[in-house]
């Protein structure tokens, strides 16, 4: 087939594979209509084209000059032994999920928050509008300030306060 132009959609053309194509080399292509394997080379898209995948484009991938998404529609999987998560154009993590270990969150390029095998550990201050803790409350050379109300609702037998070093206890009385 050798023709300057070809007008219309095409439905109608007869003999016409991708061997002969244009003069195009078939193993240049990537086919859509038979399974197809590309073994070297570089996919490349345009800004603003989507790359759908599942019968019913259940996935898209896409980028234009300011973003890049990928969407799924249902469960999204993404599997290995560690991921990490970058700042674009540098080396600056910005998450780290470890397999059977810790997830790191990055501020800036500082570490502020890991999940450890006995709970979290935070850098800097958690600001937060109310807390609920069951179990024991520890803190090491602080103060707390600025506080108008504390209240210790009926911890039990050895109900109150004491500090551990010092002779100062306070106790409530039981009714």
């Amino acid at each position: 087939v050798s023709a300057a132009t070809f007008t219309g959609s095409g439905a109608n053309l007869t003999d016409v594979d991708a061997a002969t194509l244009d003069g195009i080399d078939g193993g240049s292509l990537l086919r859509s209509d038979e399974a197809d394997v590309k073994t070297s080379g570089d996919l490349t898209f345009n800004d603003d084209v989507k790359a759908f995948f599942g019968t019913g484009s259940d996935l898209e991938i896409f980028h234009s000059s300011a973003i890049n998404r990928i969407q799924a529609t249902g469960l999204l999987y993404v599997k290995g032994t560690d991921i990490n998560f970058y700042k674009a154009g540098s080396s600056e993590l910005m998450a780290s999920f470890e397999q059977d270990s810790s997830v790191s969150l990055y501020y800036d390029a500082v570490k502020k928050f890991e999940t450890t095998d006995y709970g979290v550990t935070v850098t800097g201050t958690i600001n937060a509008d109310s807390a609920t803790l069951n179990g024991r409350l520890r803190m090491s050379n602080n103060t707390i300030s600025g506080v108008n109300n504390l209240e210790f609702s009926d911890p039990g037998v050895n109900e109150g306060l004491s500090w551990a070093g010092g002779n100062t206890k306070i106790y409530e009385s039981p009714n």
